[in-house]
């Protein structure tokens, strides 16, 4: 993503560029905003995101390939002159230079502010913990040079979360990891053929949103088999209730944003193919499924996989969810129900609080103990097992800076109709 240092957009106005969400007339917010310029000489003029496309294209596609490839020290003689291609998808631009070199090139700009629609900071959730989700949000977001679809002006600008997500994959849990690769392998070979539209960022969506509602110590080694049954099992529920939240705006539907838009028909097939899969999956992950759903996709064990509600999850691990004002949800009317996550929260508008949790005092084997230390300040202490240890991950101690507790906290006021 190429962005420059001397603009960025806010919300409150501290920066040079104003950042308005853009509101459809019909679908409301969509993820996308309309940025006004606050420099003295063009303030209160729009800049368009079709316009700077443009402008960025022409300028990559007339600039000189220049001491490339034929420096001998990196790529020897080339005799010939590289060819330069572009590929355009989306709000990327993919430039490949001959054989040696390919890229993509994002035009966007940098928003320091964490966006005041985004209902991410209030959800109840195990993962990511406090501190990784506060770090997270201090960076801010970008928006990049992608008009709505419904904007007749081409003047929007769509929400990035590009630099948040690579800071969430680095958290993800090592077996966590491992379903998600096994997830694209399925999705590239057998769902994504027969429903083009869907896109590896539905996976991805799908895969953040499931590590929300499971306790960490869920994912571990030895429970590598129910790790991905249940990950298979949020894309069927998904695809069956065609909805797919947007990680950052939960009440923004994937399925139905205007351009990727899926009908739901076609969403019930993937489904019926995804339920055949959880069946029986290492068929599917080593490439002797097939694409289609013929009667030859259903002649396998069928095996009954039933997903662990929220009841389970807190009986069979001392992970909590925390409210921001020191509740500590110890049922299944509050937890994270990983069957009934779409629109959990409303837009809460709050900034995030400072709640902390004390891994020295885990071993008081109470759920519910909650210590005030202060304004806005918790400390939570999480039960033991019999043996008087945390439960997850006992052996490994780096887990202790990381223990999961709920991001809850007032946002900003602007509401979004």
């Amino acid at each position: 993503m190429f962005f420059t240092l001397e603009d960025k957009a806010s919300f409150t106005g501290e920066e040079n560029i104003l950042v308005e969400p853009f509101i459809d007339e019909s679908d409301g917010f969509t993820g996308y905003a309309k940025l006004t310029h606050l420099t003295a000489d063009i303030e209160g003029e729009l800049i368009s995101s079709k316009r700077v496309e443009v402008v960025t294209r022409s300028a990559v596609e007339n600039t000189r390939v220049l001491n490339f490839p034929g420096h001998t020290r990196y790529f020897g003689i080339c005799e010939d002159t590289p060819r330069v291609r572009l590929k355009y998808k989306g709000p990327s631009m993919k430039l490949c230079i001959g054989a040696f070199f390919e890229t993509d090139i994002t035009l966007c700009i940098q928003c320091p502010e964490w966006p005041t629609m985004s209902d991410w900071a209030s959800r109840p959730r195990y993962w990511p913990s406090f501190d990784d989700a506060y770090r997270i949000m201090s960076l801010g977001c970008h928006l990049v040079a992608k008009p709505a679809p419904s904007d007749n002006d081409k003047t929007s600008w769509r929400f990035s979360f590009s630099l948040a997500e690579v800071e969430l994959s680095k958290l993800v849990p090592d077996t966590a990891r491992k379903c998600f690769l096994a997830l694209k392998i399925i999705f590239k070979d057998h769902l994504q053929p027969v429903v083009p539209k869907m896109a590896s960022y539905h996976m991805k969506t799908i895969f953040f949103n499931t590590l929300e509602k499971v306790p960490v110590g869920f994912w571990i080694e030895n429970n590598m088999e129910e790790c991905f049954r249940t990950l298979l099992a949020e894309l069927r529920d998904a695809l069956l209730s065609a909805e797919c939240p947007h990680h950052w705006f939960s009440y923004i539907n994937l399925f139905k944003r205007e351009e990727s838009r899926i009908k739901p028909k076609r969403l019930h097939l993937l489904a019926k193919k995804v339920q055949r899969i959880l069946n029986d999956p290492a068929p599917f992950i080593f490439d002797d499924g097939c694409c289609c759903l013929s009667p030859c996709c259903f002649r396998a064990p069928y095996n009954n996989f039933t997903r662990r509600s929220s009841d389970q999850f807190l009986a069979a691990y001392d992970e909590v969810v925390v409210t921001v004002d020191g509740h500590v949800t110890s049922g299944s009317q509050d937890a994270v129900d990983p069957g009934n996550y779409h629109h959990q929260l409303p837009v809460s508008p709050s900034l995030i609080s400072e709640a902390q949790l004390n891994p020295s005092s885990s071993s008081s084997g109470n759920r519910d103990q909650v210590t005030t230390t202060g304004h806005n300040k918790h400390v939570v202490s999480l039960p033991t097992n019999n043996a008087g240890e945390p439960s997850f991950c006992p052996e490994d101690n780096a887990f202790e800076d990381r223990l999961p507790i709920l991001v809850s906290s007032p946002l900003p006021q602007n509401n979004v109709a």
